[in-house]
């Protein structure tokens, strides 16, 4: 079983991949294309319920999901809800995080 911080990693490593699909001149097969929106879709639901035991992890999956449901075209119908609940969380830790150096 992977840790939370192991989960959240292969997200934005997966996020990444398909925001930048492309963009390095090769073409973009359909099969590939879908596959990484299948992926970071799933990732996104089997993380939208968890919590960090850290603000640091908190604040790290909370931009994970982010990045993700802004990657994927899948929506379920409740994609925008979900990004305004994490939005929400965001907000929530935003003050209590310590500044970065």
């Amino acid at each position: 079983m992977l840790s939370l911080q192991s989960e959240i990693d292969s997200l934005c490593a997966v996020s990444h991949e398909l925001l930048h699909l492309g963009l390095d001149g090769e073409p973009i097969y359909s099969d590939r294309f879908r596959q990484l929106n299948t992926d970071v879709y799933h990732r996104c639901e089997h993380l939208f319920g968890s919590h960090g035991r850290t603000l640091e992890e908190e604040a790290s999956l909370c931009i994970a999901l982010l990045t993700g449901y802004n990657a994927t075209i899948y929506n379920h119908g409740d994609k925008e809800d979900k990004i305004q609940s994490v939005l929400n969380r965001s907000w929530d830790i935003l003050d209590t995080l310590p500044v970065s150096l």
